[in-house]
């Protein structure tokens, strides 16, 4: 029983150590794009797969969000899921249109930030739509 209680006291002190170096290391690179502490949380979210992003701020255009998200996750499937198709990618930026869209070119893009970043990425997404909106 004394070994068993020691190699649980072990292993949740990894667990432990190995959450408060992520912490450290997220909010280091939170604090490098302007970010603060309160982002931790859903950052975490998103690095552990738990969430697919959160929404940062409004750019006060109204016609800009920034979010974080997974940086190998590809959006393109989650907008698929509500019925948007890629139509056209210059560079880090995609262009998306639903079928029975009445826009003529697309209905928003998305582009993200050029700087690699393990744990997380952040992207904008044009034309008043949030990540959010894709729940």
């Amino acid at each position: 029983m004394k070994v068993f209680k020691k190699i649980i006291t072990y292993i949740l002190i990894l667990i432990i150590l190995y959450l408060t170096i992520t912490i450290g290391r997220i909010y280091k690179y939170l604090k490098e794009y302007g970010y603060s502490a309160y982002a931790i949380p859903q950052t975490m979210a998103v690095y552990f797969g738990f969430s697919d992003g959160f929404t940062v701020y409004g750019i006060p255009d109204g016609e800009t969000s920034v979010f974080i998200g997974r940086h190998d996750y590809i959006y393109e499937e989650l907008f698929n899921e509500h019925g948007y198709k890629e139509i056209d990618r210059l560079g880090l930026v995609g262009y998306y249109k639903k079928d029975d869209s009445v826009n003529e070119h697309y209905d928003f893009g998305i582009g993200s930030q050029n700087e690699w970043c393990h744990w997380f990425r952040v992207y904008r997404l044009s034309d008043g739509y949030k990540i959010e909106d894709f729940k």
